[in-house]
């Protein structure tokens, strides 16, 4: 026990009680530890997609259109549950403006996405005509790449795919869980107003998220994905952005607790990691980011590049007010790394969460805002 109890200490970041606090936090332990297992369970269900019977990995060496069919299936499952809990957490007295926009961010990675693998299908199948879509693929977010010759750049993107995928996998398995246990602990013990109240929520979540951690490292996809890593532990909250965000938003800072803190750890810690580090660093995947390679690889390429703006709406064609749409910021032609760099693309997320935060908070523009949430609640289905 001595042991164990080390390397859990260990594993916890600076923004976690220290040892002498964590003595108090296992005596209270029994007052939360019920719901770590309903967490887990929900998160378990799901999170699972099927490929031929079993779970498909991370990143399948070849391309599989059934298991990238399913994943997109997953996605919109993901913005629906963050949909239904940011709607349950404002039904508790607490607005999150995070969880609202991770609902609409995953979604417009899910548009992103389904005209890609589209795209590799018709060409995969050598089916190209009348099925090739109207607009230019939107791939990677945010920018519109259309090629008249795709074959050689099918690893690139398909590399570039599952990359996508897993950024919204991790995130998913990072924050919701997190969420999903502020959720059940509210419903139990009520909305925290006083600081004692709200000081019982974050020593029960401190120790969740030191119990998550250890979970989150077997599954199956978790764990294929680290395996390229030299440290293969898939990092939880590591500076407690997340849970400092959800104390401040309890205390009335939504705003600031949504852009500065829960935003923060999702951009500058886990996607840059995860995802974007990768994306920028990987042999295939430059090429991808990179025109005069591509002009290279094919020296008959038509490029026409257009900037993806984020778009509250369920769909991509919906119509919707120029209000609803925010600009991605302008940048020099070809140079597509941009798109990658954290500091363009972080101010832009924050804008995102800004702008969604003016739609909500306005009587005018809320019941906007608040049916295309309630649409991807249906993707959720009984998860």
């Amino acid at each position: 026990m001595a042991d164990n109890t080390e390397k859990r200490t260990q594993n916890i970041n600076s923004s976690v009680v220290s040892t002498h606090q964590r003595s108090t936090i296992f005596v209270k332990r029994s007052q939360c530890a019920d719901l770590y297992e309903k967490v887990l369970n929900r998160v378990q269900k799901a999170q699972v997609i099927l490929c031929k019977g079993e779970p498909a990995p991370a990143r399948p060496e070849k391309y599989n259109s059934k298991c990238n069919k399913n994943k997109i299936t997953r996605m919109a499952r993901i913005s629906g549950l963050y949909a239904a809990s940011f709607n349950k957490l404002e039904q508790q007295g607490v607005y999150i403006p995070f969880v609202g926009t991770a609902a609409y961010a995953s979604n417009v990675v899910r548009w992103n996405v389904t005209e890609v693998i589209s795209i590799l299908d018709i060409i995969t199948n050598q089916t190209r005509g009348t099925s090739w879509p109207e607009r230019p693929i939107s791939f990677p977010s945010p920018y519109f790449i259309i090629f008249n010759e795709l074959k050689k750049l099918i690893p690139h993107f398909n590399d570039l795919v599952n990359l996508v995928f897993a950024g919204n996998y991790l995130v998913f398995m990072e924050i919701f869980p997190i969420v999903d246990f502020t959720i059940r602990y509210i419903d139990r013990h009520g909305n925290p107003k006083t600081p004692s109240e709200i000081k019982k929520l974050k020593t029960c979540l401190d120790d969740f998220v030191d119990w998550w951690r250890e979970q989150v490292q077997s599954f199956s996809e978790v764990k294929e994905f680290m395996k390229s890593y030299k440290e293969d532990v898939f990092q939880v909250d590591r500076r407690g952005y997340i849970r400092e965000g959800i104390a401040l938003c309890l205390v009335g800072d939504s705003l600031i607790g949504s852009r500065d803190k829960i935003l923060r750890n999702e951009q500058l810690f886990t996607l840059e990691e995860y995802m974007w580090e990768k994306i920028v660093d990987g042999e295939k995947l430059k090429g991808v980011f990179d025109n005069a390679f591509i002009k290279e690889l094919i020296p008959n390429a038509s490029l026409i590049i257009h900037p993806t703006d984020m778009q509250f709406s369920y769909e991509l064609d919906d119509e919707v007010d120029d209000d609803f749409i925010l600009n991605f910021p302008v940048i020099t032609f070809g140079d597509l790394r941009s798109i990658a760099d954290k500091e363009t693309r972080f101010p832009y997320t924050q804008k995102v969460v800004e702008k969604f935060h003016q739609l909500y908070t306005s009587s005018e523009t809320k019941p906007k805002i608040q049916a295309p949430l309630n649409r991807m609640i249906q993707d959720a289905g009984s998860f």
